[in-house]
């Protein structure tokens, strides 16, 4: 994927309860001009068994050992012309 206009940044820690609706809430959404990137930040769950389930070329996973990564690496990472965390909603 060329540079989105948009990219989409989430968190997750041991989120399977909720996780599906989240992505596939972004993913139906009508702009499709994004990357989605989602960074499971040490989740010892069924996380990431969800994540990779996906086969989508705007989702880019990211595993984290360590929480509290998420922002300083999505800061350096992203493309998009604005940056919004979906935990600040």
């Amino acid at each position: 994927m060329k540079n989105p206009k948009v990219t989409i940044l989430m968190s997750v820690y041991n989120g399977e309860r909720y996780l599906r609706e989240a992505i596939d809430s972004i993913l139906n959404q009508t702009f499709k001009d994004f990357e989605f990137l989602i960074i499971n930040d040490g989740s010892t769950d069924k996380t990431l068994e969800i994540l990779q389930s996906y086969n989508d070329p705007r989702i880019k996973i990211h595993i984290s050992k360590l929480t509290s990564f998420f922002k300083e690496y999505c800061a350096k990472s992203i493309w998009g012309v604005v940056k919004f965390w979906t935990d600040e909603i």
